[in-house]
């Protein structure tokens, strides 16, 4: 109880605390604050982006906080690169948080969050205790991939890979009685192929005829139908 009444005392003042670096700090010691609740940052396809937040602290003693990643993040955890505690140095109030995203293929062309908290134990006041990193991915023109599958979506493995066989995207690990698949894809101006791999040898045929397309602006580029045998390779080209 009385920890949430110093919170509410602590939000009060952050106007106060971070005004003016001159000021008299006023915020009690063990008080820690980052200084935004959201960041945007642009991410552009197949490369990454970095950015920093900063943590602000009461007094100028120092300290040490945890930072966690919160469980509503959305970002793959294989594309982030995060420290997992922020040091304020002794004669300082503030340090600053950097991160790294980095693209890879699990991520969705609409965007994801990466939610960062700091530790909230018994030792802690915190006040903006929260900070979301808003990442919007690069793409003007998505294409789309399209799966209407024939009953065994099991067997089904794909990939886009450019001319030189190295791989953009790929997919698979689906359940059998998944009727379809759909998934937009930020691709640039160039040439690819559309690979889809039946485990079974027997393509998309049995006990329905399904179909594996990339669409883009409408048109579909290549597409797959029925008994393909064992694998699938359609070349295609996207003109932004």
């Amino acid at each position: 109880m009385m920890k949430n009444v110093y919170k509410l005392i602590m939000i009060i003042i952050t106007a106060l605390f971070l005004s003016c670096d001159n000021d008299t700090i006023l915020a009690p010691e063990s008080y820690a604050t980052f200084d935004s609740s959201t960041v945007e940052v642009s991410l552009d396809v197949g490369s990454s982006v970095s950015g920093e937040v900063k943590v602000f602290k009461g007094g100028t003693s120092g300290g040490s906080y945890n930072l966690i990643i919160d469980e509503s993040t959305t970002v793959p955890m294989s594309s982030i690169d995060v420290p997992t505690s922020v040091e304020i140095p002794g004669g300082d109030n503030e340090a600053t948080v950097g991160f790294t995203i980095n693209y890879t293929d699990e991520f969705s062309v609409t965007g994801e969050n990466l939610v960062l908290r700091l530790e909230d134990n018994a030792e802690n006041i915190l006040g903006t205790s929260e900070v979301n990193i808003q990442v919007s991915v690069t793409c003007e023109s998505p294409a789309t991939v399209n799966f209407e599958f024939d009953g065994f979506a099991s067997e089904t493995t794909w990939s886009i890979t450019d001319m030189e066989d190295n791989v953009i995207y790929s997919g698979g690990g689906y359940s059998d009685g998944q009727a379809s698949f759909t998934r937009e894809v930020c691709l640039a101006d160039g040439s690819y192929k559309f690979v889809v791999n039946d485990s079974f040898g027997d393509g998309l045929s049995f006990p329905n005829i399904g179909t594996a397309g990339i669409i883009f602006n409408g048109n579909v580029l290549t597409e797959a139908e029925g008994d393909f045998g064992t694998g699938f390779v359609g070349e295609f080209s996207i003109q932004n």
